[in-house]
């Protein structure tokens, strides 16, 4: 792998976390202390960010935000990618359909990046917002990993943290993404560790962007709340979950982007959490038969009515 460029590395880094906190302007001294840049290489990276229009700096507050320039690559995206145009459209159809949340979320490298949220209710569920980005790292990205290659997952399985690795989590994430495989789509239950880092990124949201070492512990904390996928949906039980969420796969097979519904207060029944996940993966299918994109194997809903 070749070296990456510092610069580079840390331009990204600015924007990505000024995306994750759109409403917030950056002083200097702010983005030095986020990012861990000194302060003469945050000066001229800064100063080649202004100058090509990618952020603005205010002129009395002497505070960065992000750019008109950005809107425009944005909108070249949408165009190059009409998968992503479906995708959030059927996102923003099926939360006014069941009226719960809907996030649309994808795959960024290492991380997987907020796309898009829609939600009838003014109080969301979700606390990722917009721009947010999160660790691809067990257990987290499931929708994304189960139909990765046997190489790829060793590496998805690799990225968790020193003390969180061994055999026996493999066997169990390796588990936890056939079941995935099988159904077309994943259900997180709803524990303390899981609320504990949808809480952080939420007052986050209203602060600055967490730090990586925060992060890290907080997904390292899923582990020891019990399972975090829920493996056995019996129609009469009841299940108190986070998530339900469905991949949606490129001309090449790749699960790029994810639907993921929530929003649910109280518990409800595998009845009612099979009928979400079949109008889950009828959406996703949907976008990808608008788009000529066929799912690996089966189809999610097939298999749902296969059942």
């Amino acid at each position: 792998m070749a070296r990456p460029a510092l610069s580079a590395a840390r331009a990204l880094e600015i924007i990505d976390l000024m995306a994750a906190s759109p409403k917030q302007a950056f002083t200097m001294s702010e983005l030095v202390q986020q990012t861990g840049t000194n302060i003469a290489s945050m000066h001229a990276i800064l100063a080649v960010l202004v100058q090509h229009g990618h952020l603005t700096r205010h002129p009395t507050h002497k505070t960065y935000r992000l750019a008109p320039a950005l809107f425009a690559i944005g909108e070249a995206m949408a165009q190059h990618d009409p998968l992503l145009t479906s995708s959030r459209a059927a996102a923003g159809g099926l939360a006014e359909a069941t009226g719960q949340e809907v996030v649309l979320t994808g795959r960024a490298g290492e991380d997987i990046i907020c796309l898009a949220r829609f939600a009838s209710s003014r109080t969301p569920q979700f606390s990722m917002r917009v721009g947010e980005r999160v660790p691809l790292r067990p257990p987290l990205g499931g929708t994304f990993c189960a139909w990765m290659s046997e190489e790829e997952i060793d590496q998805w399985l690799a990225r968790r943290g020193p003390g969180d690795s061994s055999p026996e989590l493999d066997v169990q994430d390796r588990a936890s993404l056939q079941i995935v495989r099988d159904r077309g789509y994943i259900v997180v239950a709803k524990s303390p560790p899981q609320q504990a880092l949808g809480t952080a990124f939420a007052l986050a949201g209203r602060e600055s962007a967490l730090e990586p070492r925060q992060v890290d512990a907080l997904i390292a904390d899923l582990y020891g709340g019990g399972s975090y996928q829920i493996h056995d949906i019996v129609p009469e039980l009841s299940y108190d979950l986070s998530a339900i969420s469905a991949p949606i796969f490129d001309a090449h097979g790749q699960a790029i982007y994810a639907l993921s519904l929530g929003g649910h207060r109280t518990a409800i029944t595998g009845a009612e959490v099979e009928n979400l996940a079949r109008q889950v993966t009828d959406a996703c299918a949907a976008v990808m038969r608008e788009n000529d994109v066929r799912m690996p194997g089966v189809m999610p809903e097939r298999r749902i009515r296969q059942r």
